[in-house]
């Protein structure tokens, strides 16, 4: 995503959002839902062949006096939105901030055609209804910054709005272009910005930047503890094994389940699999789940961890594993969730969350005194960020002073280990 605000935006190369939006939402009156918006209804939007040609002009003064660009870089799992906002930081000192942002989504296609884009192009400022003119709007956004100050009769009637509209574009196998005119204004420019989607790789800054994203949505979510067994409880988990099978509710059920089961793993994979993974991992729980009366959740939770972990490594040994669920694996596995046959290792023979988390740390150990410099980075980072790494240990340090910290935290009492990889 890059931004560029400029004095007079390309606005005759790009279409009106009005014709393309699929919804459009407010914050503030009794109308939620919109037929179209008064924050986002100059807003234009378009593909474009050539991102950098496109920037270029921009910044070059054909568009008027521009800012320099900005340019940020995120990750797109499947299930996480990714949301790129500018705030004018001249509305500080007003109760609310003015902001632009632009919001992605990916929708796997239920018809196993193109996946989605959803655009979400969102604004909060003062709608310009057209009841004051033209010299007050440019005084008092002159003297503002474009807060748009009122006097106390006119605050009941100019009050901050957010609106949202929101766009579909299909994603192809390549990379997707296109330019997003919003009308946002930050010191007399308009806002422009310029979105490229690229397909996942697995060079090793686009997997840091997955794991990292990940890493951000598990901490921000609500830590949220498997409840008591309760028979209310249970026979939720039961209806909700019942719809895997139903078209558009595995997703759903299978992160309520995996929730209430203590299941991280299984909840990290269904949150960003797509369709293929998802039907997969709904036969394999409903499998391991039988058909019986008893449930026992920590049994399940567990058959649940084993199937999330099975169906990654086996996409793992096949090179066909996406960058999301690479991502998913080094998060929770470490080191091992990079080696099929090490992470093989770990499910072979584990009997309950416990043990497979006793085992995913000492693999990671074992990887602590592998010949790659970056195998025992990783292994001594996913160690360290559950308490669990040597102490003393460098791991680009010598293999003597290596071996001598590894036999020394071998030697000490062992530490409990994070339930569920930590997060």
């Amino acid at each position: 995503m890059t931004f560029v605000a400029v004095s007079k935006p390309p606005m005759d190369q790009l279409q009106a959002v009005g014709t393309s939006a699929t919804l459009v939402m407010a914050s503030r009156g009794g109308r939620p839902v919109l037929t179209s918006g008064e924050l986002t209804r100059t807003a234009r939007a378009g593909s474009i062949d050539d991102a950098t040609s496109f920037l270029a002009s921009l910044t070059s003064g054909k568009y008027g006096a521009a800012t320099p660009a900005t340019r940020l870089s995120g990750a797109l799992p499947m299930g996480i939105t990714l949301s790129f906002r500018v705030t004018d930081p001249s509305s500080a000192d007003v109760p609310h901030r003015r902001f632009a942002a632009i919001d992605l989504w990916r929708v796997a296609s239920p018809a196993g055609g193109a996946e989605q884009l959803e655009v979400g192009l969102v604004i909060q400022d003062v709608p310009d209804n057209g009841a004051r003119s033209s010299e007050h709007d440019e005084a008092t956004d002159a003297n503002t910054g474009g807060a748009r100050e009122t006097s106390q009769g006119d605050r009941d009637q100019f009050v901050f709005q957010q609106e949202t509209a929101i766009l579909n574009r299909p994603l192809g196998q390549g990379t997707d272009r296109s330019a997003v005119v919003l009308p946002f204004r930050l010191d007399g420019r308009t806002l422009v910005a310029v979105i490229e989607v690229s397909p996942g790789s697995h060079d090793p800054f686009h997997e840091l930047v997955v794991t990292d994203t990940l890493r951000t949505v598990n901490r921000s979510a609500p830590q949220t503890q498997p409840l008591a067994a309760s028979d209310g409880e249970l026979a939720g988990l039961h209806a909700a094994l019942r719809s895997l099978d139903r078209p558009g509710s595995s997703r759903p059920a299978l992160v309520f389940v995996a929730v209430q089961t203590g299941a991280h793993v299984c909840e990290d994979l269904t949150l960003v699999a797509d369709e293929a993974t998802l039907v997969r991992l709904s036969k394999a729980v409903r499998a391991k789940a039988g058909s019986g009366t008893s449930l026992n959740k920590e049994s399940l939770g567990f058959a649940m961890e084993v199937a999330a972990f099975d169906a990654m490594n086996d996409q793992l040994a096949a090179g066909k594993l996406a960058p999301e669920l690479a991502a998913v694996l080094t998060l929770r596995a470490g080191e091992a969730g990079r080696h099929p046959d090490a992470l093989s290792e770990v499910l072979r023979g584990a009997t309950s969350t416990a043990d497979l988390d006793s085992r995913l740390v000492a693999q990671n150990y074992i990887f602590l005194e592998d010949n790659s410099p970056a195998s025992r980075v990783r292994a001594f980072d996913w160690l360290k960020e559950r308490g669990r790494s040597p102490g003393g240990y460098d791991p680009l340090a010598s293999s003597k002073i290596r071996r001598a910290a590894l036999e020394k935290a071998l030697a000490a009492p062992a530490r409990p280990v994070q339930p569920g990889g930590g997060s």
